[in-house]
């Protein structure tokens, strides 16, 4: 009965694991396609729901992989994919069921000058150096952009970060939760997070930055400056411009504007090096210093 026991034992063991690798390995089906074009030409991927990754080669060609995974191969067939050509540009499609269990992965190559237009229901989205219009949107996933060396950017996503590089052209960037970090913009920027930090290195145009909670930095600009924070500090480099800055709660920083300066925080220090016309400042709570202004002062703490 003891011998008959263990062999039973040993056997519901053998099938507990065949049945997790089973499950860890799941099904897979990959789409593969190559599509000659011509730079300046444009991908479009509109899908319910995965991971989109693009790069950028020296090549007049499009390389299309779309790797689709599931516990079951049944369900590979859950989600559909489209795949068309007109001219230059290339187009894709992804619809699931309702109920879909299959991920999906887009990887990508387009040539070097190509213009994006992206969205998915739920992933992350990125691509390298690029020169070309982006425009990417995701329901929950961060996204990262390389270096655009021509062209707007118009970025979103309901939930997670973003990752920008230089930008030689107009910007703008929304999240719903997460952190906005970029580098250096010739054109204007708007950059919105309802929850997170943002960060840029220069703007040559104007900038417009608001964020619900979390801090601003902005290294320097040619033009004006207008941030507001619900809860963080502003740090604010040169800027040839105005500079306007609110926060709710944090100290606020500005090196030097060769405009006017109007900073205002409802518990935190404020500093000014240099303004090159008047100076605003008010606090409910806190110091202000403010070194030199070619202008009138208004200060009330």
């Amino acid at each position: 009965m003891k011998h008959s026991t263990r062999n039973l034992t040993h056997y519901l063991i053998i099938l507990l694991f065949s049945t997790f690798a089973l499950v860890a390995n799941g099904a897979e089906e990959v789409i593969s396609k190559s599509y000659s074009v011509k730079s300046g030409g444009s991908l479009y991927i509109e899908s319910d729901s995965g991971r989109i990754e693009v790069e950028t080669w020296d090549k007049n060609k499009v390389e299309v992989k779309i790797t689709k995974k599931s516990r079951k191969e049944k369900r590979l067939s859950e989600f559909k994919v489209d795949i068309e050509q007109s001219g230059n540009d290339i187009s894709i499609e992804g619809e699931g069921e309702w109920n879909s269990r299959v991920s999906v992965i887009y990887y990508i190559r387009v040539p070097n000058e190509y213009d994006l237009d992206l969205k998915t229901g739920g992933g992350s989205i990125s691509v390298n150096d690029i020169s070309g219009k982006i425009k990417m949107k995701t329901s929950g996933g961060a996204i990262k952009v390389g270096n655009v060396a021509k062209g707007n950017v118009d970025v979103k996503t309901s939930g997670g970060s973003i990752t920008i590089g230089n930008v030689n052209g107009d910007l703008k960037a929304d999240t719903s939760g997460g952190r906005i970090v970029v580098g250096k913009i010739t054109g204007k920027s708007q950059l919105d997070t309802s929850g997170g930090r943002i960060e840029i290195a220069h703007s040559t145009g104007s900038l417009k930055a608001d964020t619900s909670g979390g801090s601003i930095t902005v290294g320097t600009s040619d033009s004006d400056v207008d941030v507001n924070t619900s809860g963080g500090r502003i740090k604010i480099g040169m800027a040839q411009g105005n500079v306007k800055a609110d926060t709710s709660g944090g100290s606020i920083t500005v090196k030097g504007s060769k405009g006017s300066v109007e900073i205002d925080s409802s518990g935190g220090n404020l500093f000014v090096g240099e303004s090159g016309s008047y100076v605003k400042a008010d606090t409910s709570g806190g110091n202000i210093t403010i070194k030199k202004a070619n202008g009138y002062i208004e200060a009330d703490t």
